[in-house]
C-alpha cells in the first residue's frame, strides 16, 4: 500500500473578497424581508466576529478531517492484516 501525502491547507486567511462576500450576504438577507431589515441588521454579527469564528471553525474542520482520514487508514490496515497469508501479496506481486 502506498500512502500519499495530501496538501495541507494553511491557516484561515481573512481577505477582502471574503469580507465583501459576507457584506453582500448580509445585505441580501436584509433586503429579502424589508419590513424586518432593522431587526435582522441588529442580529447580524460584524465582520470581525464572523471572520474569527470562521478561523476557529477552519482549525476544527482540519482536525476532524485528518482524524477521519486516519481512522479510515487504520481500519483499512486492520482489514488488510486480517486476511490470511494466502490472500495477501508482497510488493513484488508474488504470494508470501
Amino acid at each position: 500500500m502506498r500512502h500519499f501525502r495530501t496538501r495541507r491547507y494553511g491557516p484561515f486567511e481573512d481577505t477582502r473578497r471574503k469580507r465583501l462576500a459576507l457584506a453582500r450576504k448580509q445585505r441580501l438577507e436584509r433586503e429579502k424581508l424589508p419590513l424586518f431589515s432593522e431587526m435582522i441588521a441588529e442580529e447580524q454579527p460584524d465582520a470581525d466576529t464572523v471572520m474569527a469564528q470562521r478561523a476557529e471553525q477552519a482549525v476544527i474542520w482540519e482536525q476532524n478531517t485528518r482524524g477521519r482520514r486516519a481512522a479510515n487508514w487504520r481500519r483499512a490496515r486492520s482489514r488488510l492484516f486480517a486476511y490470511g497469508d494466502n490472500i495477501r501479496r508482497n510488493p513484488a506481486g508474488t504470494l508470501e
